[in-house]
């Protein structure tokens, strides 16, 4: 409702903007046209005012419903969203830039003289969205997306690379995408593994690392994390696939192949989690959800 409201709020405010704007317009021409040609230029005066009067009407009505309010806010606030054909792109291969930034490994290796930049190159990924959409809750996600291999670290069984599809072989699958700088970020994992032994048999939880590589070496090791982390090009493009902004901080949860919601970092209270392994709620609570996914 209160969205509506702004929606409402925002269409009133465009129309009284422009009728503001038209009133000096309309009332210049009506004194151009009685100084020029008199009586001559009212009817052309006349019909081009009702024109714009009508047009800012228009575009002050609200929509009849909140889906379609929904809608028009989103072209407004995303354009890239109301061209399906944009949102479905899977261009994985041309989707993330690639910056060789070795010049800086020897100022790192000053601070931190255990980074192996053999096994660690320093590389800045940077996401093409020109080349790879997004999903909604409640999609069913691509086998492109399914099938992906990702460069893992912590694997159960020593595995290098795994695909989401091997990992999604529990109840739900969580994928939590953070970041060596953001506090937040770290926090939760750090709750993901404290958590973890609880709600294992039927929670996956698999870190989703947004930054340069070796930074999530020295974080795991420094933190004895034991979860799965997905390192890589393949990191930044589920970040944007499952966030829509390559967002670190929230936590995408996956069921049945689907995007079932994603929950914010963070949080007062982690008893939902418990509550959804134990099957006793089936959708995440609105408070726990992350804003941008609503």
């Amino acid at each position: 409702m209160q969205k509506l409201c702004n929606k409402e709020s925002y269409a009133l405010w465009r129309s009284q903007t422009l009728r503001s704007l038209m009133l000096p317009i309309c009332f210049s021409i009506r004194s151009f046209s009685l100084m020029a040609t008199k009586n001559k230029g009212i009817l052309s005066y006349g019909f081009l005012c009702f024109m714009l009067f009508n047009l800012s009407t228009a575009w002050a009505q609200p929509p009849e419903n909140g889906e379609a309010a929904e809608r028009q806010m989103e072209v407004l606030e995303n354009p890239i969203s109301s061209d399906t054909s944009k949102r479905l792109l899977l261009n994985l291969e041309d989707a993330v830039l690639k910056k060789d930034w070795s010049k800086f490994e020897r100022s790192v290796k000053k601070k931190n003289p255990e980074v192996d930049f053999k096994q660690f190159p320093f590389i800045k990924y940077e996401i093409d969205t020109t080349q790879i959409g997004y999903i909604f809750k409640g999609e069913q996600i691509p086998d492109e997306i399914l099938d992906m291999p990702l460069w893992v670290l912590n694997h159960p069984s020593g595995k290098k690379t795994t695909t989401l599809r091997e990992l999604s072989d529990k109840k739900f699958l969580v994928l939590d995408f953070w970041a060596r700088w953001c506090s937040p970020c770290v926090a939760s994992m750090n709750k993901w593994e404290e958590i973890l032994p609880r709600v294992q048999d039927h929670i996956r939880v698999v870190g989703v690392h947004v930054a340069a590589d070796h930074e999530a070496s020295l974080t795991i090791k420094q933190r004895n994390w034991q979860t799965v982390q997905i390192l890589g090009a393949e990191a930044f493009i589920l970040s944007r696939y499952f966030t829509r902004w390559s967002f670190v901080g929230p936590s995408a949860w996956i069921r049945d192949g689907k995007l079932f919601g994603i929950s914010s970092a963070g949080l007062k209270s982690y008893d939902f989690i418990f509550q959804l392994a134990n099957g006793e709620i089936d959708a995440l609570p609105q408070e726990a959800e992350w804003s941008h996914s609503r």
